[in-house]
Protein backbone atom coordinates (compact mmCIF):
# COMPACT_ATOMS: atom_id res chain seq x y z
CA UNK A 1 0.00 0.00 0.00
CA UNK A 2 1.33 3.40 -1.21
CA UNK A 3 0.85 6.84 0.94
CA UNK A 4 -0.60 9.84 -0.15
CA UNK A 5 2.27 11.70 1.93
CA UNK A 6 4.77 13.43 1.01
CA UNK A 7 7.59 15.26 3.30
CA UNK A 8 9.30 18.74 1.90
CA UNK A 9 12.19 20.12 3.56
CA UNK A 10 11.03 23.98 3.31
CA UNK A 11 13.64 26.70 2.43
CA UNK A 12 11.22 29.11 4.25
CA UNK A 13 10.01 29.92 7.44
CA UNK A 14 6.74 27.71 7.96
CA UNK A 15 4.87 30.83 9.49
CA UNK A 16 5.46 32.69 6.15
CA UNK A 17 4.40 29.75 4.40
CA UNK A 18 1.26 29.23 6.12
CA UNK A 19 0.37 33.19 5.93
CA UNK A 20 0.46 32.75 2.23
CA UNK A 21 -1.28 29.81 2.45
CA UNK A 22 -4.12 30.87 4.35
CA UNK A 23 -6.28 29.17 5.23
CA UNK A 24 -5.41 26.01 4.43
CA UNK A 25 -1.75 24.79 3.40
CA UNK A 26 -2.94 21.84 1.58
CA UNK A 27 -5.22 23.34 -0.84
CA UNK A 28 -2.49 25.92 -1.52
CA UNK A 29 0.06 23.08 -1.91
CA UNK A 30 -2.35 21.00 -4.68
CA UNK A 31 -2.83 24.24 -6.33
CA UNK A 32 0.65 24.66 -6.97
CA UNK A 33 1.20 21.37 -8.52
CA UNK A 34 -1.97 21.59 -10.55
CA UNK A 35 -0.20 25.25 -12.01
CA UNK A 36 2.93 23.37 -12.65
CA UNK A 37 1.87 20.07 -14.03
CA UNK A 38 -0.98 20.96 -15.37
CA UNK A 39 -4.40 19.16 -15.38
CA UNK A 40 -4.67 15.34 -14.93
CA UNK A 41 -5.81 12.93 -17.32
CA UNK A 42 -9.13 11.01 -16.56
CA UNK A 43 -8.15 7.16 -15.66
CA UNK A 44 -11.07 5.68 -14.70
CA UNK A 45 -10.18 2.10 -14.62
CA UNK A 46 -7.46 3.10 -11.96
CA UNK A 47 -10.51 5.01 -9.95
CA UNK A 48 -12.47 2.10 -10.24
CA UNK A 49 -9.35 -0.51 -9.27
CA UNK A 50 -8.29 1.24 -5.96
CA UNK A 51 -9.46 -0.43 -3.14
CA UNK A 52 -12.30 1.14 -1.37
CA UNK A 53 -14.38 -0.09 2.15
CA UNK A 54 -17.62 1.93 0.74
CA UNK A 55 -17.72 0.92 -2.85
CA UNK A 56 -18.07 -3.04 -3.71
CA UNK A 57 -18.73 -3.53 -6.90
CA UNK A 58 -17.22 -2.31 -10.11
CA UNK A 59 -20.32 -0.71 -11.71
CA UNK A 60 -23.72 0.48 -10.37
CA UNK A 61 -27.09 -1.63 -11.46
CA UNK A 62 -28.29 0.96 -13.56
CA UNK A 63 -24.81 0.93 -15.81
CA UNK A 64 -25.17 -2.85 -15.46
CA UNK A 65 -28.75 -2.84 -16.77
CA UNK A 66 -27.79 -0.54 -19.97
CA UNK A 67 -25.19 -2.72 -20.95
CA UNK A 68 -27.71 -5.71 -21.00
CA UNK A 69 -30.08 -3.55 -22.83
Amino acid sequence: MTSNTITIRLRRPKAEIEAAAKPNVNAWVNKLIEQALGPRTVDWNEHFNRKSRQRRFHYRASEMRRSER
